[in-house]
Formats: structure tokens, C-alpha cells, sequence
């Protein structure tokens, strides 16, 4: 038996040594430490294990090891455990599409993440900041400029407020384009916005 597989094993004994019937918390609570790791290998075995117990997987659990996902820059798990909540009968929230719009931004993919929002619109799900930010993060990782401000104006069209991640974002794409100008007009808009630019910004 693999080790992993034991030591899973050994922690559901050991609840039920206790008296504790573990329950979906439990598990979610398992899946959520070894995502917060990012260690997706983990994650994933303890979402089968909740899977295959009397505690049905949530949309919180299936999330969890999206985020996982995400964090491994793993576009095709985090496509694959989505489809799976699906397959369960679970409703994803923006969490799911947000986590998924994030593994797509660390792979580099700026079409699936602009792909994955549209999803989220069409699903009946209202975009956060969140959800513009990650966007925008896919368009500075690519060096999109013009996307970045696209998605920006977008947002502030929604009605949201965007936060120094958002703007961190965009700013970063001024600088993977070469453009000083928009950079600063950007670091601008941050101050008066009365936001404190990063370290990273």
C-alpha cells in the first residue's frame, strides 16, 4: 500500500478510534491543509477518500483541490475536478471559476482564463474582483497590455472597485510591454485611489 494511502488510512482509524465518525468537515478540513501546502497529491487522495465515504463531497471540498490545482499551475486537474463537481450534481460558485481562472493565469493561458469567465457569465455567476484581477494577472503573465486595460475598464464598468492586486497587475503588464508612461499613470491611479502600491508593484 502506498505510504500516502497509509497515512490517510491511519487518520480515518484514528478518528473513528476516538469515537469520531468522520464527516464532511472533517475531510474538508484535510483537503484545505493540503491545498493551503500545495500539495495537490494529498489533496486529491483525500477528496477520493471523502468520496468513497458516508460524507458526500461538497462544492467547499471539490474547491479545496482546485485551489490546489491552481497553486501547482496544474490547468488540467483543476479542468478535470471541476467536471467532476459537475458530474457529482454540485453547483460551482465564483470560488470554482475564480480558482480555475487562476490555474489557467499561472499556466500562462490568457484565452482559457478570458474562456473560463465567460463560462462563469453564462452560468448565471456575477465576476468579483477576484475575477478581474486573476483575468488580468493571465494578460500580464502574456505581456498583453491592452487586454490588461480592457479587463480593468470592464470591472469598473461592473461597478466593482479594484484593489492593488488589480492594479499590481496591470502595471506589470505596462512593464512586460515596455511602457513606462502607463505604468506610471497607473502607479497614479492606485495613490488616488488611496491604495499602497507592493513591494512587488
Amino acid at each position: 500500500m502506498p505510504v500516502m494511502c497509509r497515512v490517510l488510512r491511519r487518520g480515518v482509524i484514528g478518528w473513528r478510534l476516538q469515537g469520531i465518525e468522520p464527516n464532511g468537515k472533517n475531510y474538508g478540513k484535510m483537503i484545505e491543509a493540503a491545498a493551503k501546502a500545495g500539495d495537490l497529491a494529498t489533496a486529491e487522495k483525500w477528496l477520493r477518500a471523502q468520496q468513497m465515504s458516508d460524507a458526500p463531497a461538497d462544492i467547499l471540498s471539490y474547491n479545496a483541490v482546485i485551489d490546489a490545482c491552481a497553486k501547482a499551475g496544474d490547468l488540467q486537474s483543476a479542468k478535470k475536478w471541476l467536471a467532476k463537481a459537475l458530474e457529482a450534481g454540485l453547483i460551482p460558485d465564483i470560488i470554482s471559476y475564480n480558482t480555475v481562472i487562476d490555474a489557467c493565469a499561472k499556466s500562462g493561458d490568457l484565452q482559457s482564463a478570458q474562456k473560463w469567465l465567460a463560462t462563469a457569465l453564462e452560468a448565471g455567476l456575477i465576476p468579483d474582483i477576484i475575477s478581474f484581477s486573476t483575468v488580468i494577472d493571465a494578460c500580464a503573465r502574456s505581456g498583453d497590455l491592452q487586454s490588461a486595460q480592457q479587463w480593468l475598464e470592464k470591472a469598473l464598468k461592473a461597478g466593482l472597485i479594484p484593489n492593488i492586486i488589480t492594479y499590481t497587475s496591470v502595471i506589470n503588464a505596462c512593464a512586460k510591454s515596455g511602457d513606462l508612461q502607463s505604468a506610471q499613470k497607473w502607479i497614479a491611479t492606485a495613490f488616488e485611489a488611496g491604495l499602497v502600491p507592493t513591494i512587488i508593484t
